[in-house]
């Protein structure tokens, strides 16, 4: 059964007083806050600032993607900071991803695939010819081997990774999520969030819907409506 609690707030985008009512309000439903360009413009003392205010885990979306040593560093000081989660991109290789899993004893390090703002052709154009999905499998596996907790994904690629033994133990993590209607804006590979989380995710990252929303809660408000329903429960997935 899903907990109620697979949904990953992104608050770059937020004002302060907005995320706050949205932690607020919808605690049970939100795992989560992300972000990265914040952490940038405000300094670390924004991962506690969030926490006090009832965040319960804070991902920093850093994305590293660098040496080992370099990425070890920096991990490091994020720990350090009171970040719960990190996210670094699965295509630095096993060495770098298990830098940043050793500088992270603590919190859960997360491997990036391949972004949803890229489709088929980018991802050939760009990765020596694979589709989205041959890749996402490929680097899921050197995630595995590097021992992090979870991928980063689309929902679209969310099943073929949650069907297969070998990544039972990984965390899906879907960002780039829209309902039916919401604008895709930059993303190419997206699905609704409740297909995402029947697909196998489990955590869907909103972003854009609530943040370019003229009412943020009252978007919130609906979406959980429509992951959760009039039980505000999903019906039980394939285990």
């Amino acid at each position: 059964m899903f907990t109620n609690e697979e949904i990953v707030l992104a608050v770059d985008n937020l004002d302060f007083c907005v995320t706050e009512q949205l932690l607020r309000r919808f605690e049970r439903y939100i795992y989560a806050v992300k972000m990265h360009a914040l952490l940038d413009r405000s300094g670390p003392g924004v991962i506690r600032y969030f926490k006090d205010r009832g965040a319960k885990h804070v991902w920093v979306d850093a994305k590293l993607h660098d040496t080992p040593k370099a990425v070890h560093q920096r991990a490091s000081a994020l720990a350090a900071n009171g970040a719960d989660i990190l996210s670094v991109h699965a295509s630095g290789g096993v060495k770098m991803m298990t830098a940043a899993k050793n500088a992270f004893p603590k919190g859960k390090v997360w491997g990036v695939t391949i972004l949803t703002s890229l489709d088929d052709e980018e991802v050939q154009e760009t990765y020596n010819r694979e589709t989205a999905s041959e890749l996402v499998e490929r680097l899921a596996g050197q995630i595995v081997t590097a021992g992090l907790d979870g991928l980063v994904c689309s929902g679209e690629e969310a099943g073929s990774i949650w069907t297969q033994p070998r990544f039972a133990r990984l965390e899906i993590v879907c960002p780039g999520v829209r309902s039916e209607g919401v604008s895709r804006g930059i993303q190419k590979r997206v699905t609704t969030p409740a297909q995402a989380l029947m697909n196998g995710a489990k955590y869907v990252v909103v972003d854009s819907q609530i943040s370019n929303a003229r009412d943020p809660l009252a978007e919130f408000s609906k979406l959980v409506e429509e992951i959760f329903g009039g039980q505000n429960a999903i019906p039980a997935r394939r285990i």
